[in-house]
Formats: C-alpha cells, structure tokens, sequence
C-alpha cells in the first residue's frame, strides 16, 4: 500500500502494476496540500482540475507502465 510518504519509485512500482491508479495518488496528494497548505503556505499555484486530467489520462493510456 502507498502512503503520502512512499518514495517516487515506489508509487510509480505500485502504478505500474495497478496496486493504485495515477488518479488514487493524485488525489491523496492534493487532499494533503488541501489540509497543510493554509499553515504552511508552500504552494502558491495549484490546478488541481489540469492535476485530475492528467491522471486520468495516464490512467487511461497506460502511459506509466512504461510501454
């Protein structure tokens, strides 16, 4: 299972092999910058709709599993 603090090369282990999809992780992240940034202020621009396509995107074209 992937978690916020899972390595780069993990969450992409787990897309590959569809433990999780690029939209499951997307969102994960973007719930997160949702709950800390307000305090922390670290991001100062987010398009979270253009984030959700793209997911969905590689989602669909299999673009992440290296093909």
């Amino acid at each position: 299972m992937v978690n916020a603090f899972s390595s780069a090369s993990e969450l992409a282990a787990a897309i590959r092999l569809r433990r999780v999809s690029a939209a499951e992780v997307t969102q994960m992240y973007l719930a997160r910058i949702a709950a800390h940034n307000p305090a922390l202020n670290a991001v100062v621009t987010l398009d979270e709709a253009g984030a959700r396509e793209r997911a969905a995107q590689a989602d669909v074209s299999g673009a992440h599993r290296g093909a």
